[in-house]
């Protein structure tokens, strides 16, 4: 299953504040903005305001773009970096 996916090309490790503030924003899909040595927390379509979230990066600056509904059991599950 995961041997057509590309290369990663970017790493993103952050606190559980990002937990946090995913179960404590309204709505349906939320975005990530990558960039260096932080994630923001944008709530798409509604005037919430952006959260920042410190976090350890590298590669290339990014947007991801997802319902909050696969993004948070995916997190929750997830396994530390090796």
């Amino acid at each position: 299953m995961l041997a057509p996916l590309s290369e990663v090309t970017t790493r993103v490790t952050v606190q559980e504040l990002l937990l946090r503030a995913l179960e404590e924003r309204p709505g349906e899909r939320i975005a990530l903005h990558v960039a260096a040595q932080a994630v923001t927390l944008c709530q798409q379509m509604t005037s919430t305001p952006d959260i920042p979230l410190p976090a350890t990066t590298t590669g290339q600056a990014l947007q991801i773009c997802c319902e909050l509904t696969t993004l948070h059991p995916a997190l929750t599950t997830r396994q530390a970096p090796t």
